[in-house]
């Protein structure tokens, strides 16, 4: 029979380590992408209550707008964690990021049906990929004890 000891182990001395500045740095970030996911679906909320009569929706247009940042979620977060898996979690949190930035200011500035629709499904695809990604790295980069 063979044993390991946990410093034999990849992530044995990091399991163990106290928690230090990087970690409540990871903490911090991803909790604020959580954060403003959020706040953005939050937001839209009150926000759709003046959007339908500056660009004209019907009441279907209303709830497809509603609804897409939901379906574009559903979608995202297997997509964007699956890729996470392969590529990196650090490169996919990064364009994550650069997606819900990106998507929620293109969001602000449209002008029509079909804009709002596409950039806030698009925007759903971001912040479905957020929770998979930014969980996912708070735990590997934490020590056991405080998990």
């Amino acid at each position: 029979m063979i044993t390991v000891s946990m410093d034999q182990l990849p992530f044995g001395s990091m399991d163990r380590s106290p928690v230090t500045r990087s970690h409540w740095k990871i903490f911090t970030i991803s909790s604020m992408g959580m954060f403003l996911n959020g706040y953005d679906l939050s937001v839209i909320t009150l926000a759709m209550v003046v959007i339908p009569h500056q660009i004209g929706l019907s009441t279907e247009q209303y709830l497809a707008v509603n609804a897409s940042a939901f379906a574009g979620m559903l979608m995202g977060a297997p997509l964007i964690g699956r890729l996470a898996d392969r590529i990196g979690r650090r490169r996919i949190f990064g364009l994550d990021l650069i997606l819900f930035v990106v998507f929620a200011i293109l969001s602000g500035l449209s002008t029509n049906f079909l804009e709002l629709f596409s950039f806030r499904f698009l925007l759903g695809l971001g912040i479905g990929g957020d929770y998979p990604v930014s969980s996912t790295m708070v735990s590997e980069f934490s020590p056991i004890r405080p998990r």
